[in-house]
C-alpha cells in the first residue's frame, strides 16, 4: 500500500462500483486529508471518471492526489487485502439482480460481507445505498447476522437521504421512475 500512497497514516475509504465517479470525486474533493480507492470493472466507468478527474486536476498532478482507481472485480482486491485495512466502504446502488435466477450474481452476499467486516477497522463504516426495495430487505437480514455490524438509523429519515447530499445519476434515475432511495450505514464495533 505504501506505494499507492504516500501517506498510510491517512483514513483509506473504498468505493465499490463507482460507475461514473460523481460520488468518489466528490467525496475525494472534500476530504483532502483522507485516501481513497474506487473500484470499477467497467471501462466506461473508468474513463467517465478519469476524464472528470482530468477536467478538475492538474492531469501532472494527479499521482499525489487522494484517490486511486482499481479497474477489475473488487473481490479480487479485497481479498488481498490485510486485516482492518480500510477506514470506509461504500457501495452505491449495486445491480440487484431482481430475477431469482439470477440471485446467486449479487455482489453483497453472506461471504462477501464476512470480507468487508475483515477488511474494515474497529469503528470503520459500511455505506450501502440501493433503490430496489427486494434488495434492501436482504442487504439488512444479511448484515443483521453480523452482530459486529452495528445500523446507525435511529428513524426512517436517517436512511432515506443521501450522505453528503451527493446524488448519483442512478438515484436520479430511481427518482425520475419514482422508486426511493435508501441509505444504510452500518459501524463496525470494536
Amino acid at each position: 500500500m505504501r506505494r499507492v500512497f504516500p501517506n498510510l497514516a491517512l483514513p483509506l475509504n473504498l468505493e465499490i462500483g463507482f460507475g461514473g465517479g460523481e460520488y468518489l470525486f466528490h467525496r475525494a474533493q472534500a476530504f483532502p486529508e483522507q485516501n481513497f480507492i474506487g473500484a470499477e470493472p467497467y471501462e466506461n466507468g473508468v474513463a467517465k471518471f478519469l476524464s472528470l478527474l482530468a477536467t478538475a486536476w492538474d492531469v501532472e498532478a494527479l499521482e499525489a492526489r487522494n484517490v486511486r482507481v482499481y479497474d477489475d472485480d473488487v473481490r479480487d482486491l479485497i481479498g488481498k487485502m490485510p486485516n482492518n485495512l480500510l477506514d470506509r466502504i461504500d457501495i452505491m446502488f449495486p445491480d440487484p439482480w431482481p430475477k431469482s435466477r439470477h440471485h446467486r450474481r449479487r455482489l453483497i452476499n453472506h461471504v462477501f460481507v464476512q470480507e468487508l467486516e475483515r477488511v474494515l477497522r474497529p469503528e470503520g463504516m459500511l455505506c450501502i445505498a440501493t433503490d430496489h426495495e427486494g434488495y434492501l430487505e436482504v442487504v439488512l437480514s444479511l448484515i443483521q447476522r453480523f452482530p459486529n455490524f452495528c445500523w446507525q438509523a435511529s428513524c426512517a429519515a436517517d436512511w432515506q437521504k443521501p450522505w453528503y447530499g451527493v446524488h448519483t445519476r442512478y438515484a436520479e434515475k430511481a427518482e425520475i421512475a419514482g422508486r426511493r432511495c435508501y441509505y444504510l450505514d452500518f459501524v463496525l464495533k470494536k
